[in-house]
């Protein structure tokens, strides 16, 4: 296999380590961030606005004109305030329009200004007026800033967790932008973060990453299909071409890999659930309120993918999971109903599965044999039972009724997901679903119900015309069936799919169905735990160990700032 530099003109080998402090960079730009909340009120009291003052608060006026300005010199009396209206300084007019009741981010730069900052809201606009004297009953919102030390510690724990996971490999991704053209047989780089096999997609010459598939099926009784929405797949020489890579420290079992093309409405929208069933949604509806512990309001994060996330930092619920509870306008006659999430799983639980992993020690090798000729359906309940997935429930006249859950996605992409709901036992107008994991193991970043019938789409399944390991064995044979023939990837492995082109009458989507399973071969050593290893008998034993772990690395981040 030829380096990586043998495709990089020499201009591009000089400015590689400038590169790779940029692309270092882009990574740590969304890293270690800092958090404040607005700690909101709905009126304004003369005592705690005095409390404030004192405390050497900045004062920022908002007023019904949507005009704002700081507001000094205050003077408080019980029923009224007096002060004047000055221009913002600059550092007082960066954080304005912040999200109540969430978690918003601050410049670390900037955070000593914005947590001065309380922020007075009326109904009254001035005119021309310089100094003003206004009732406290004219203010309908009063918000005092304040750290969130929970989100900012938290915070630096998954990024430090994401940079040991992940960071090298965006490094290698873009050095290989630079001269990955398909002319070169060099494969994508792996990745270290997901733990399943890597899918490349060829756009227009450079393969790019789109995710892992089948994630969590560590050995052979865990083997499971997966459909891989590919958006914007287009053919390439008059082939439609993928390859799928191998991860350090793993090996792969892939059985069958296929091609799904569904034609349908351009006004509709296609995804497969994990079952491989071809739903279509077209208008979705965003949850009317979404909560945690009962007064957290994670709403806003889930309207929309916006990497807003609600990342199951909860309470551990009855079931002894970390969970959010949606509520959804429901049209009146509606039966039937399909849920639309935008997710995938955390850097944290890559962390916490490594750290499952070594409490095997030196025999973390002789379990997995073990686990081998395990049955598929108990291997598979005991993962459900963990909550590895996201469990998804419904609250019908019977109570809380447990539907189905989304597969592990792995933590190197998130992805959309759908999963129809009978409603046939919802009586009400609203509509309860409840998600629940384990804590930090997901990042929850959309979730919308569709309520609409779904439509008649055409749907064929092509099986690749070639199949080439490392560029120089063919393993087309291997591919075609779900059989006891899989192509073995270890080490640098690759393999390169190509599919025929097929005539399409209207809007297409497409999806890699592809089957099999892995094994993670992590340098272990030292003895195995039994003790711990025991608990994980139990049902919710890995949510009360992600917390452990997490309360472990919270106090060491704390320890190492003082």
């Amino acid at each position: 296999m030829k380096p990586i530099t043998n495709h990089l003109t020499r201009g591009s080998i000089k400015a590689i380590p400038a590169f790779i402090l940029i692309v270092f960079t882009l990574i740590l730009s969304s890293c270690f961030q800092h958090y404040f909340r607005t700690g909101t009120k709905l009126s304004a009291e003369g005592a705690a606005i005095l409390r404030l003052q004192n405390s050497n608060k900045y004062f920022i006026l908002h007023c019904g004109d949507n005009k704002i300005y700081g507001f000094t010199n205050v003077l408080i009396s019980p029923t009224e305030i007096e002060g004047k209206l000055v221009e913002l300084p600059p550092e007082h007019s960066k954080y304005l329009t912040p999200f109540v009741g969430m978690a918003n981010r601050v410049k670390k730069s900037d955070k000593e200004a914005a947590l001065l900052e309380v922020h007075l809201y009326t109904t009254f606009s001035p005119r021309d007026s310089i100094q003003l004297l206004l009732p406290l009953t004219s203010f309908n919102r009063v918000d005092v800033y304040s750290f969130d030390n929970k989100r900012t510690t938290g915070n630096h724990i998954l990024s430090v967790v994401g940079i040991l996971l992940g960071a090298p490999v965006a490094v290698i991704t873009a050095i290989l932008a630079i001269g990955g053209h398909n002319s070169s047989p060099t494969p994508p780089p792996p990745s270290t973060g997901c733990n399943c096999p890597q899918v490349y997609v060829n756009h227009n010459g450079l393969y790019k990453f789109t995710s892992g598939v089948y994630s969590g099926a560590v050995y052979s009784a865990l083997e499971r299909t997966d459909y891989l929405a590919l958006s914007g797949i287009t053919p390439v020489d008059s082939m439609y071409q993928l390859r799928i890579a191998n991860a350090p420290n793993e090996e792969q079992f892939i059985n069958q890999v296929q091609l799904m093309k569904v034609e349908h409405p351009a006004d509709l929208n296609v995804l497969t659930d994990r079952h491989g069933k071809i739903l279509t949604y077209k208008k979705t509806i965003s949850p009317a309120s979404a909560k945690y512990d009962d007064v957290n309001d994670v709403t806003a994060q889930l309207k929309s993918t916006d990497q807003q996330y609600y990342s199951f930092e909860s309470k551990a619920n009855a079931d002894g999971f970390s969970s959010v509870t949606m509520k959804f306008n429901k049209p009146s006659g509606a039966k039937k109903g399909k849920l639309l999430v935008h997710a995938g799983n955390s850097n944290w639980s890559g962390y916490v599965f490594k750290e499952f992993v070594s409490l095997f020690g030196e025999n973390y090798e002789k379990w997995r044999l073990q686990q081998e000729s395990a049955a598929p359906t108990t291997a598979q309940q005991w993962q459900v039972d963990q909550g590895l997935p996201m469990k998804v429930f419904i609250e019908t006249e019977n109570g809380w009724e447990y539907v189905d859950h989304f597969a592990l996605t792995g933590n190197t992409a998130s992805r959309d997901m759908i999963m129809e709901i009978d409603l046939s036992h919802v009586t009400k107008d609203k509509v309860n679903i409840r998600i629940e994991s384990i804590f930090q193991f997901w990042n929850l970043d959309m979730a919308a119900l569709d309520f609409s019938e779904n439509a008649t789409v055409t749907s064929v399944t092509l099986n690749p015309a070639f199949v080439m390991k490392n560029n120089k064995e063919d393993n087309r044979g291997q591919l075609l069936k779900k059989d006891a023939a899989y192509t073995h990837l270890t080490n640098k492995d690759y393999i390169s799919l190509e599919y025929n082109v097929t005539t399409t009458s209207g809007t297409s989507s497409f999806f890699l169905v592809s089957s099999g399973y892995y094994h993670t071969m992590p340098p272990t050593s030292g003895k195995t735990d039994q003790q711990a290893l025991l608990q994980f008998k139990e049902k919710g034993a890995f949510d009360r160990f992600s917390r452990s772990k997490f309360e472990i690395v919270q106090e060491t981040l704390v320890k190492t700032k003082k």
